[in-house]
Order: structure tokens, then C-alpha cells, then sequence
């Protein structure tokens, strides 16, 4: 039975010990942390209560469906039952506890957290300030630490969905992006705050706008030195610009002139964010523009991310079309960007492959297109990789090819390959051909492979042409795989 979906990743604590609790919200997805820690707690949650017949999904749902009591809660309260609840969890869930007690100490947490955000309006701020309080240099920090920064993380991102709810009220409004100012003007502080503030909170989420304009422009030159400030800047102003087009704050032919503006920007970071914007908005209609801009900066991590938001935004055979100008123009694969393809559409990759193989073109697109293959295990991966292998007149593309059938298909599929190469003496007798077929040995997977391991492993690893690298990785899926083997009675 699935884990029950538990108030928040943040909160969730307890999924440091492999359960997958989490606490449902409309904030990020979840977060890992430590399954003990040591907290006191004034009023802990009632574990023997029934769980509600229909959860709310968030918690800004659960503060308009549930009922508060008279009496109030106070801040301090709220959190130390958060806590609690979060410790409770962890220990049932290494306990495989029944899923109703679990959903039991969700609806009470749920109701903790939307009483909290209803009465006490300013325990966001409260949150916020504690976090600060509580954030270590020390790495990692302390468990107990770490519990309770996760627990003031969560009331900080519910108190932005809360008041994002609800800003049609000009008082919440201003509150919102008060609390959002805030936020960026402590994320570049601690080096933790750049995730849990920036990427976990603020990235592509609705709450940047035009308020917080010049706030997110000056953490570009604070971010000069610091590159994961930098991504997060960069993703930031992604967001602040897809969000006021969202509003109607700004028009997509504005943010487009700023980002056109920013294109040339001599900070990478702010550079990243413009070119990412061009290639998102106005359907493509900037993408030759931004592409040219890309490949004349000649900066390898910018052609990289350009390259992946390519592969994820863009139809795949435009975004075939950008990889390829990108891997010729700069002699490089950006395999990542191939990998997301090949989930994303295997057979369109194959169709690029085998267009460009018939002309003999794009020898480092083909390459990356090859080297993708082994991420999908589909039939038009693996006859990609057959192909290649069989066909491709660039010798690296075929070894490659090699490794990438390997990976795809069963040991039944990869056997005939590993014997025409061993077969044929000039590839028999070629050092960069038996280091590929290693790799292939050790990357065998699936019903046979350990009968081709035992078949074709002992002599591979005994020729003195193997690469040190690749005999040290046959050797050990050797011993792991044949237990004779290990103890030397086949050596």
C-alpha cells in the first residue's frame, strides 16, 4: 500500500529513514530529512483520532474547511506540536504502522498548521526569523536542528500560499509581498537559504512581482563568486518575468526587450536567466536570436542549460534542430539535453539519428544522439544503438554504441554484438574496442548476463591491451557475480 501523502515535504521529517510520508501542500516536492531527533513538545498530537473521511489537499484548504476552536494557539504551541507530530511519524513509519494511524496524525497536523496560519496572521514573519535563528554553518547541523528548521521552512511556504489565496484583499497583498521581500533579502545570507528560500520557495512559484523587481535584479551582483547563487538568481528572474506576463504586469514584448537587453549581460547568471526567457516565450519567436547569442558566448555551462530547457520546452524536432546547431557549432554532445529527449520522444531521436547517418553529417550530434540510447530501454533505443553499431562510419560512435546497447537491451540482445566484435581480429586486437567491450560486460543487465560475464569476462580481463580503468570494473563485476570467481578458482 502507497504511503499516505503526509502535510508537507518540509515538514515530513521523517522520510529520512526511506518511508515516503509527506505531508500534501502546494509548496515543493519533498525533502529529505533526519528520522530522529530530540524534541520536547508541551501538547503532542491525539493519536488514536479518526482520520477525516475527505482530506483536504493543502492547507490552505484545510484553513477554510476546518473548524477552530474557541480558545486560541499560540506560535510557540503550533510548532513544538508540528514537531511532534513529524517525530510521531517518523517512528511509526520505521514501526510499518497501520496507514489509518498515519492519516489519524495527518488530519491533526493538517489542523495544526491551518489554525496556526488562521489566528496567529504574523507566524510566517515569526517562522522566517527563526529560520534565520536556527540556520548552522555547521555541516550537516544537529538532527534536532534540522527537524525544526524543516517544521519553520513549511510555515513560511504555507503562509505564502495562504496569503497568494488571498490577495485579492489589498492588506494580504501587501503582507504577501512583504513576506516575499523579506525572503530575498535573507536568501543570499547562508548558503542553505539560496535552496530552502530561493530554489524550494520562490522558484517558479507565483509570488514574484513587480515589488520585488529591483530585489531580484541585486542579487546578480551579489551573486558574482557564488555559482549557486547565480542558478538561483537566474531561475529566479525566469520566474519574476513569467509571472508579471501572468499578471498583466508586463506585456511578453517587454519582458522580451529586457531579456533581449540582458542577452549580452556580462553576468553569466543574468545572461542564463535572458536567454532561458527567450527561448520560453512568444512561441519560438526569439529562439534564432537567442541561439546565435548562445553560441557566440562560448561559455560551456550556459550552451549546457540552454540546451536543456531546449529538450524540455520546445517541440523535440525543433529542439533536435537547436542540438544540433549547438553540438556542431561547439563540438560538444550536451547529453543531458539528448537524455530528456529520449525520454521524451525515443523514435524522433532515432529518425534524427538515422537522417543524419544516411548523409554522413553531424558527427558529434550523432554521437550525443547514440549516446542517449542507453537511458531508454525502448525498442527504438535499442535500434538506434544497433545501428550505429552496425552501420556508423565514425569508429568512437560505434564503440559508443556498444556501451549504449549494453545499457538498453537484455543480455540476449547485447550477446551478438560482444561476439562479432571478439570475432573480428582487427577490432579483436584494437585497445579502444576492448575497453568497450568491458564496459559492455560490466553494464549487462537482465535474464543471461551472467552467463555472458562468465563467458567473455575472463578473457577480456586477462588481454594486457585493457585499460586499467575498465579491467579494475570487470574484475570487481567478476567477483560480484561469481562467487568462484572471487575466490580464485577460476582465475
Amino acid at each position: 500500500m502507497r504511503r499516505i501523502l503526509i502535510l508537507g515535504a518540509a515538514t515530513a521529517l521523517l522520510v529520512g529513514l526511506g518511508a515516503t510520508l509527506e505531508w500534501s501542500t502546494t509548496g515543493p516536492g519533498p525533502v529529505r530529512a533526519p528520522s530522529q531527533a530530540n524534541a520536547t513538545t508541551p501538547s503532542r498530537p491525539d493519536l488514536t483520532a479518526e482520520p477525516h473521511a475527505a482530506q483536504p489537499r493543502t492547507i490552505v484548504e484545510a484553513v477554510d474547511q476546518t473548524a477552530i476552536p474557541g480558545f486560541g494557539i499560540t506560535y510557540e504551541a503550533a510548532i513544538e506540536s508540528l514537531i511532534a507530530a513529524a517525530m510521531e511519524l517518523n517512528r511509526r513509519a520505521d514501526a510499518d504502522a497501520d496507514q489509518d494511524e498515519l492519516a489519524a496524525i495527518d488530519a491533526e497536523a493538517r489542523a495544526v498548521l491551518a489554525q496556526l496560519l488562521h489566528e496567529v496572521r504574523s507566524a510566517p514573519e515569526r517562522a522566517l526569523h527563526d529560520l534565520i535563528l536556527h540556520s548552522s554553518l555547521a555541516t550537516p547541523a544537529p538532527r534536532p536542528v534540522q527537524v525544526r528548521r524543516l517544521v519553520l521552512l513549511r510555515v513560511v511556504q504555507e503562509g505564502l500560499a495562504w496569503r497568494h489565496e488571498r490577495r485579492a484583499e489589498p492588506a494580504i497583498q501587501s503582507s504577501l509581498d512583504t513576506l516575499v521581500a523579506a525572503c530575498l533579502d535573507l536568501l543570499p545570507t547562508v548558503a542553505t537559504l539560496v535552496t530552502e528560500l530561493g530554489d524550494e520557495t520562490l522558484v517558479e512559484r507565483p509570488y514574484l512581482g513587480v515589488y520585488h523587481e529591483s530585489a531580484v535584479l541585486g542579487l546578480f551582483e551579489l551573486a558574482k563568486g557564488d555559482a549557486h547563487l547565480g542558478r538561483t538568481a537566474s531561475a529566479l528572474l525566469v520566474t519574476l518575468w513569467r509571472n508579471m506576463e501572468r499578471e498583466g504586469a508586463r506585456t511578453a514584448a517587454e519582458t522580451a526587450s529586457l531579456a533581449l537587453l540582458f542577452a549580452e549581460d556580462a553576468s553569466p547568471s543574468r545572461r542564463s536567466a535572458a536567454l532561458e526567457h527567450l527561448l520560453r516565450s512568444s512561441g519560438g519567436r526569439y529562439l534564432a536570436a537567442a541561439l546565435e547569442a548562445v553560441q557566440r558566448s562560448g561559455d560551456r555551462d550556459l550552451v549546457d542549460r540552454f540546451a536543456s530547457v531546449a529538450a524540455e520546452v520546445l517541440e523535440p524536432a525543433t529542439a533536435l534542430s537547436v542540438l544540433r546547431s549547438l553540438a556542431e557549432s561547439q563540438r560538444g554532445a550536451c547529453l543531458a539535453a539528448h537524455l530528456q529527449l529520449a525520454q521524451r520522444d525515443p523514435g524522433a531521436v532515432r529518425e534524427a539519428y538515422e537522417l543524419h547517418l544516411a548523409d554522413g553529417t553531424a558527427q558529434a550530434f550523432r554521437l550525443g544522439l547514440v549516446r542517449s540510447a542507453g537511458w531508454s530501454r525502448c525498442e527504438d533505443a535499442i535500434a538506434l544503438a544497433q545501428e550505429a553499431l552496425e552501420s556508423d562510419p565514425d569508429p568512437q560512435i560505434r564503440r559508443d554504441a556498444l556501451l549504449a546497447l549494453a545499457s538498453a537491451a537484455t543480455a540476449e540482445q547485447l550477446a551478438p554484438s560482444i561476439e562479432a566484435v571478439l570475432s573480428d581480429p582487427r577490432r579483436a586486437n584494437d585497445p579502444a574496442w576492448i575497453d568497450a567491450v568491458a564496459g559492455a560486460l560490466v553494464n549487462s543487465r537482465g535474464r543471461g548476463s551472467l552467463g555472458l560475464i562468465a563467458r567473455h569476462g575472463p578473457r577480456v580481463a586477462a588481454d594486457s591491451r585493457l585499460g586499467p580503468a575498465f579491467r579494475d570494473q570487470l574484475l570487481a563485476a567478476l567477483e560480484a557475480r561469481i562467487p568462484e570467481w572471487g575466490s580464485g578458482e577460476q582465475r
